[in-house]
This record gives C-alpha cells, sequence and structure tokens, in this order.
C-alpha cells in the first residue's frame, strides 16, 4: 500500500507539471487550436496519471535540470584529472579500504560519517512515518468521497425512476429524427423532470434525457429539437463514459486541487467540443439560433442540483460566453491544422511524460571522482540494518527505474559491486553505457546472515531483492564477456609491499611469482581477494587488482594487476589504481601474448 501511495504522488507532482504546461499551450495556441484539440490534449492527463514509468526522451522536459548536474560532474572531474601528479584517481571515493583506518584524518572522517550515517538513519526513518501518515490520510479520504459520491449516486438515481416518461409522439419523433441524423441505434427514454433545472444526459447502459418541464412546454420544437442534438451529441461522443472516468481520477487523486482543476477545465472543453459537434451537423443559417438557444436556458438555471454523473447543456454558465463566441466564429477545420494540432499534442505528451535520458549518470570510473557516499548503508561500520533493508524492498516499485547515482546516494557503498561487461565490437563509451550490474550490502541482524542485492540494467535498477550474504554475486554466470566484482576492501597494505612503490622493484616480484600458484601469493601477504577481480567467460582467466599506498599518500596512486589462467599466474604489471572496464580487453591479452611468444 506504502508502495502504491508513492507512485501516486510522484505521478501526481508530475501531473500537476502537465497541467500547468497544457493550460500554457492552449493559451499560446488559443487561436490555431480546434474546440476538439482543446478537448483532447487533456486525454494527456489519463496516461500521466496511469503509467509510473514511461519511455526515456531526448526531449523530456526532465533533462534540463541534468544539463546543470552534468556541466557539474565534468569540471569536477576535471579538477581531479589535473592534480592526478600526486595521485593517479581518488580510488578511496570508489572503494573504501580498512588498512586505512590507522590514519589519523581517515580516523577522524569516520567520525563524522558516524554521525551522518545516523542523521541520515533518522531522516529516513522519519521519511517512512510520514509515507505511513501519508498512506492512511489517503486511503481515508479516497473512501470517505467516495462514501459520499455513492449516496448521491443513489439518491438521485431514486429522484429519476420517481419522474415520468413523455410518451409525446411528437417529441419521440423529434428525438427519433436527431438519433437518425448523428447515426445513434441506441434505445433511451426521454424523462420529464421538476427536480432538475437544466437538460442533463445520464446512464451509460440505460441512457436517459432528463428535460425539465418549464423548459419542455415554453420550448418549442424546433428548440427542443436542437436541445437534444446537443445531448444526444454527448452519447455519440461517449461523455457519459468519461465523465465516470474523470470522476474515477479525481477521487484517487482527491489530495491535488491542481489535477481537480484539469479535469474542470477538461469537462469545460467538453462541452464545447460538443457544442462543435452539433454545429458539424447543422446549417449554417441555424448555428446562431443554436447559441441563443443556450442563452434562454439562463433563465431556467435557477434551482442547483447535483448528479455525480452527467452531461448538461448548461452545467457552467461562467463558461457561456467562450461557447457562444465559438458558435458565433465556427468554421470547419481544416485537415492540415487538425493534422499540426495533433502534432503539437504529441511533442507537449513526449516532453511532459517522458522520463528524462539517463545519459548524463555517472559511469563507474567518473563515480571514483566523486565525493564518497556514507549513508544508511555503509557496510563495514555501519551496516545496512534489517528493519531499513525492508522498507527499501516495500519500496522497491518506487525505486525500480531510478538510476546508477540514485542507488549509490541512497544506501552507500556496497560490499561488493558485480559487473557483466561486454567489449568485443564496442567502444569505449558503448562499454560503459551498456553494463548490467549487482550490488550487495550485508544486512546486520541477529538472524542469518543476509544481504540486500540490487539488479541493475543500463545503468538502471530492474529489481532488488533480501537473500542470503554468500559473500558472492547471487546473478547467474550472463552471457558477457567479462564479469568484475569491485570488493569493499583490498588487502594490500602498504607496509608488506614496500618496495613495490617503484616500477624498477617490479621485476623482483615477478621473478618471485610469475608462473607460480596464485595460492603462493595470497599466501606470502595473508590475502583473501583484491581490491576487484575480473573473470573472462571461459572463467579460466582471472585478473586480481591490489592497490598500492604510497608511504606520504593514503589513498592508492596505483594498483597490482596479477593476471592467472587457472589459478596459475601468467603476469604481474602496475597501472592505475582502479580497473577501467573499458581496457579489459587490453588486460586479457597478455596471457595470450605471453602464449604466442612460448611457441615462437
Amino acid at each position: 500500500m506504502i508502495n502504491f501511495t508513492n507512485i501516486l504522488f510522484i505521478m501526481s507532482l508530475k501531473t500537476s507539471i502537465l497541467i500547468l504546461i497544457i493550460l500554457t499551450v492552449k493559451f499560446l495556441f488559443n487561436k490555431f487550436f480546434t474546440a476538439q484539440t482543446h478537448y483532447i490534449i487533456w486525454f494527456l492527463l489519463f496516461i500521466s496519471l496511469t503509467v509510473p514509468y514511461t519511455v526515456q526522451s531526448n526531449i523530456s522536459i526532465y533533462n534540463v535540470p541534468k544539463y546543470f548536474t552534468q556541466n557539474k560532474y565534468i569540471s569536477k572531474a576535471q579538477f581531479n584529472y589535473n592534480n592526478s601528479s600526486s595521485n593517479i584517481n581518488n580510488y578511496n571515493n570508489f572503494i573504501r579500504y580498512p588498512y586505512l583506518n590507522n590514519n589519523k584524518s581517515i580516523s577522524k572522517e569516520k567520525d563524522t560519517t558516524s554521525t551522518t550515517a545516523k542523521e541520515n538513519q533518522n531522516t529516513f526513518n522519519i521519511f517512512e512515518s510520514l509515507k505511513n501518515i501519508f498512506t492512511y490520510i489517503w486511503l481515508l479520504g479516497f473512501l470517505l468521497l467516495s462514501f459520499i459520491v455513492f449516496i448521491k449516486t443513489i439518491r438521485s438515481n431514486k429522484l429519476i425512476r420517481m419522474e415520468e416518461d413523455i410518451l409525446d409522439t411528437q417529441k419521440l419523433s423529434i428525438l427519433n429524427n436527431c438519433k437518425e441524423l448523428l447515426g445513434i441505434k441506441q434505445n433511451l427514454r426521454l424523462i420529464k423532470t421538476t427536480k432538475f433545472s437544466t437538460p442533463s444526459l445520464v446512464g451509460i447502459f440505460s441512457p436517459r434525457i432528463l428535460l425539465p418541464e418549464k423548459i419542455l412546454y415554453r420550448f418549442d420544437n424546433e428548440q427542443l429539437e436542437l436541445i437534444l442534438l446537443h445531448e444526444l451529441s454527448h452519447l455519440k461522443r461517449k461523455d457519459i463514459l468519461m465523465n465516470w472516468i474523470i470522476l474515477i481520477y479525481q477521487l484517487i487523486y482527491w489530495f491535488n486541487p491542481i489535477i481537480w482543476i484539469g479535469f474542470y477545465k477538461m469537462k469545460n472543453d467538453m462541452e464545447v467540443a460538443c457544442d462543435a459537434h452539433v454545429l458539424n451537423n447543422l446549417k449554417k443559417e441555424k448555428h446562431i439560433f443554436y447559441g441563443k438557444i443556450i442563452i434562454d436556458l439562463l433563465d431556467y438555471i435557477s434551482k442547483p442540483s447535483f448528479i455525480p454523473v452527467s452531461t448538461n447543456i448548461l452545467e457552467n454558465k461562467y463558461e457561456l460566453k467562450r461557447r457562444i463566441v465559438m458558435i458565433k466564429k465556427f468554421k470547419k477545420t481544416s485537415y492540415k491544422l487538425t493534422f499540426i494540432s495533433f502534432l503539437l499534442i504529441a511533442l507537449v505528451g513526449c516532453s511532459s511524460i517522458s522520463e528524462p535520458e539517463n545519459n548524463t549518470n555517472p559511469t563507474p570510473n567518473e563515480i571514483s571522482e566523486q565525493e564518497p557516499r556514507k549513508t544508511i548503508g555503509q557496510n563495514d561500520e555501519y551496516p545496512l540494518g534489517l528493519p531499513d533493508a525492508k522498507k527499501i524492498l516495500n519500496n522497491k516499485n518506487w525505486i525500480i527505474g531510478k538510476d546508477y547515482e540514485f542507488i549509490w546516494k541512497t544506501l552507500g557503498t556496497p560490499y561488493i559491486n558485480t559487473y557483466y561487461v561486454n567489449t568485443k565490437g564496442l567502444s569505449s563509451d558503448e562499454i560503459l553505457n551498456n553494463l548490467s550490474n549487482e550490488t550487495i550490502y550485508p544486512i546486520k541482524s541477529d538472524e542469518d546472515s543476509s544481504a540486500l542485492y540490487v539488479f541493475m540494467e543500463n545503468d538502471k535498477i530492474v529489481d532488488m531483492k533480501i537473500d542470503e550474504f554468500s559473500g558472492i554475486p547471487s546473478n547467474t554466470w550472463k552471457d558477457s564477456d567479462y564479469k568484475v566484482n569491485f570488493y569493499t576492501s583490498g588487502d594490500i597494505d602498504k607496509k608488506d609491499l614496500p618496495y613495490l612503490e617503484k616500477d624498477s622493484n617490479l621485476s623482483k616480484f615477478k621473478k618471485e611469482f610469475l608462473n607460480k600458484p596464485l595460492s603462493d601469493l595470497k599466501n606470502k601477504f595473508n590475502l583473501t581477494h583484491g581490491a576487484s577481480e575480473a573473470f573472462n567467460k571461459k572463467d579460466n582467466l582471472k585478473l586480481t587488482v591490489y592497490p598500492i599506498i604510497g608511504k606520504d599518500i593514503t589513498s592508492p596512486f596505483a594498483g597490482i594487476y596479477v593476471l592467472s589462467e587457472n589459478n596459475i599466474i601468467k603476469d604481474i604489471k602496475i597501472d592505475r589504481a582502479n580497473l577501467q572496464l573499458e581496457r579489459l580487453d587490453e588486460h586479457f591479452s597478455l596471457t595470450n601474448k605471453s602464449k604466442r611468444k612460448t611457441k615462437n
């Protein structure tokens, strides 16, 4: 239920923006829009209020904020690049290492992080409580208004059933002539009423036209014919059904007055469009006469009445001037103008309803250039609690579809982040923009060890689940060229490998470990895994990256790349601190080159 109201609230906000855009467009293009176009453009509300997630588009109005954030990412990445002489990459911003804990500045940072994490958790809990309160308020309002509408509908139907049918053959003949003119075959009844003061159409399955007694005897047959044409036009255009749909959406979104205003405007445009439908079926000389009848009806609108769903020829007298002006200037619309109008509606829909493009989201390498995310999901010192994990999972329908940056800001750095990478035939940008990945957040709980798993495709969250925590990805091996695991921590401390701070000492390291089991290296330095590990599709090649820390540098300035085949070390080199996904082919090709040299 909470997920439903979350989605409801978001769609409500987006639709409010859409309504303001529609009103602006209608104002700017008022002279170019036909009566039908003014009405049809409101149908965009139903899409916005029904579909929570739509396709991405580069013309979406929600792209605008991303242009500013994109510039912020670029300027920050450029700053870090220009300062890379002392630190190849600020790798600690991407993956945090436990061996940095002895550093005093890092300890201070941890204290700050602890406070920040607790504050964020409190904020999260308050937000969850507010969502619960909103859910109950929404449900109460929905049920109360639905009950009121139900009672009003029962009462109005009871009043209508007490009224007399019109059996006058002359009046029924006029009705049949109007039905024939509009091509209506459905049976309907004429009802003489003393309870309602304006001609109205009610009922979907058993339609009835209500004619007030005063109007019935004071208007001649020609005038009654035009009144009946208006109500039958509502029947022909399925406006009763549309009014029911509008009522349902109003009940669901009762809390948003802007949506009510939007539907109010839509119903006004419905009446004008109905007038245009009548005029399309009348000779031109009768147009002015039809307008005078609407004006004459004002004298008989004296008693307020309420029928939950009906169509009235004069429901809103404040819109009368606009209707009369339209009737006076009415011309049959050209196909060209209609086509242009519908193109404009399509443009408004695509720009207002579509989702923003995700191409401004930072890639994994760009994330390393940004500030560390330390929130409720900080896994080493501040693991994700089970209640928080369950709350997140309960809200997954709202979270699904969010981008790469969202999950890092919300949950912080994961214990492990696994990427499924394809490289063949792809450029560097294409490799980074077509990634599938899975992140794991261990859950602190007195129960069995568990974790929150987040699955993503092309920088979009596609699923979440809580499962047993095994320390390895739960997802099955995908059909990709490489699988890459980024861990929260690497294992080599600077004091263990002081002679690897310079490339000149790499030869000693190679001489000791090349063509030796990978376990020899792990045992000597008491290692379990590197900061990152990559595997090829056959799962026989493994690339392990260990960070190197300098004497006066707290962040890794480089990494040791150990390539092994069937757990036998085939190559060792020093490269950038963080493993770049677009260079995986280059790293894994070293084994193939060494094989060719051996054969030669």
